[in-house]
């Protein structure tokens, strides 16, 4: 499997959001453009900043027909409690190996 370079699409993925709803990519795109960010791990200080940053563009993100979607390796619950506790808008996605991007590809493409 090869790097993911900037300006490649991203692979597609499934995982599971603060909702439990599962969330793919693919179908994600075929509303419009997304923002993915990855994130290490929740209601850290810099983690938490980060959401609020991704939480205040929120509006203007949609005004352009872009989702933003948040991943790490934290669990749906732990997902669930942070969304709340930043009143993100976003959702907030947790990956099944407990290593942010992994069910997508390995981390190294993503360099």
């Amino acid at each position: 499997m090869s790097r993911t370079k900037v300006g490649d699409p991203a692979p597609d993925f499934s995982l599971r959001s603060q909702d439990g709803e599962e969330i793919k990519l693919s179908d994600l795109l075929g509303r419009g453009s997304v923002v993915v960010y990855f994130y290490p791990k929740d209601r850290t200080p810099g983690c938490t900043a980060e959401a609020g940053a991704f939480r205040d563009s929120f509006t203007k993100f949609g005004e352009l027909g872009a989702e933003v979607v948040g991943i790490s390796s934290d669990s749906v619950d732990s997902h669930k409690g942070f969304a709340s506790e930043c009143a993100s808008p976003s959702r907030s996605l947790a990956t099944r190996t407990g290593r942010s991007g992994a069910n997508m590809a390995s981390r190294r493409q993503w360099d």
